[in-house]
Parts: structure tokens; C-alpha cells; sequence
């Protein structure tokens, strides 16, 4: 029981750390679209 639970808590770690690094890669790709734009109006 209590290995499962631990095998449990790493499998929501992984989930948490991938959708942070997912996050911040969209968020800087979407930053890079919106400072580009920004760039092309001036």
C-alpha cells in the first residue's frame, strides 16, 4: 500500500514538472509572437 502511494505521488510530480516546463515554453514562445508583432507595428 504505501509503495503505491509513493508510486502515486512521483507520477503526479512528473505530471507538475511537465506541465510547468510545458508552460513556461508556450509562455516565452507566445511572448516572442507578441514582441515580434509589437516590433512589426512600430
Amino acid at each position: 500500500m504505501f509503495s503505491f502511494i509513493i508510486a502515486f505521488v512521483m507520477e503526479v510530480y512528473d505530471y507538475y514538472i511537465f506541465a510547468y516546463i510545458t508552460d513556461k515554453i508556450i509562455s516565452s514562445i507566445e511572448k516572442e509572437r507578441i514582441y515580434k508583432n509589437i516590433k512589426s507595428f512600430e
